[in-house]
């Protein structure tokens, strides 16, 4: 089962379709759900997929509606993929795949220090020159899972936040259908992330009010600000501001 509401969701679920691997079903949401939520590159999987694949669509994102509940407490299959979800699942929803869910993470440094929002952006904001694609599987915490790969995605001086995100996908797709029978029959190698230290950093969420430049930045610093938040995202705000605190420590 596939759980997602964005175009990497298509495109994933595309490409293992086309592969020969069977995608059971879809958990998406709305567009009206997406717009409420301010979630960028929303696509319609009903529309796209419904055809072929029975798909879900959720009344809330958080999968916390009483009505999504009890119509999604009757699933059951061997895994589930994340990709293009951005809140966390809950616990009642990853026990119902015998093998778990997994997603990735994508952040310039290991987990778990750079846990949390919006980490491809982060990166690019801080001038990574690659990031460490985390693919994990679900645990209740946020980017907290045990590791099933870890395969580097380099950041070119030509990339911006859209091209890293399908990157991103390319990079979970071929993971998935590397790992396709390990991940079905229930028999991956996985290996538990080390223990979160205070000095580890935790990404805040970012929004359209955050893309402001401050002109007195270096001229590189202002071009990686900028490559960070334009399309899918609002892109950057042309006025002056305060350069913002790249991560909060753990508590």
């Amino acid at each position: 089962m596939a759980v997602g509401c964005r175009e990497n969701t298509a495109e994933f679920i595309e490409k293992l379709s086309t592969t020969g691997h069977e995608v059971s079903g879809i958990v998406t949401i709305s567009r009206e759900t997406a717009d409420r939520n301010q979630v960028p590159t929303w696509a319609d999987l009903s529309a796209e997929f419904g055809q072929q694949i029975p798909v879900y669509v959720a009344s809330s994102y958080a999968l916390d509606s009483a009505t999504d509940r009890a119509h999604l407490s009757g699933a059951s299959g061997d895994v589930g993929f994340c990709i293009g979800w951005q809140r966390m699942l809950p616990d009642w929803f990853l026990e119902r795949f015998r093998n778990g869910v997994f997603g990735m993470h994508a952040s310039a440094t290991a987990l778990p220090d750079g846990r949390g929002r919006s980490p491809i952006n982060w990166g690019v904001i801080e001038g990574a020159e690659s990031l460490i694609a985390h693919i994990f599987r679900y645990n209740g915490q946020p980017d907290a899972g045990e590791l099933l790969s870890a395969p580097e995605l380099r950041i070119e001086p030509h990339d911006d936040i859209q091209t890293l995100q399908q990157k991103a996908r390319v990079i979970f797709v071929r993971e998935a259908i590397s790992h396709w029978e390990q991940l079905v029959s229930g028999s991956p190698s996985l290996q538990p992330l080390r223990a979160m230290t205070p000095a580890d950093r935790v990404y805040p969420k970012r929004s359209a009010e955050d893309g402001a430049i401050d002109w007195s930045w270096p001229s590189k610093q202002i071009t990686n600000w900028v490559r960070a938040q334009t399309r899918p995202y609002p892109g950057a705000l042309r006025t002056s501001a305060t350069a913002p605190s790249i991560g909060a420590k753990a508590s």
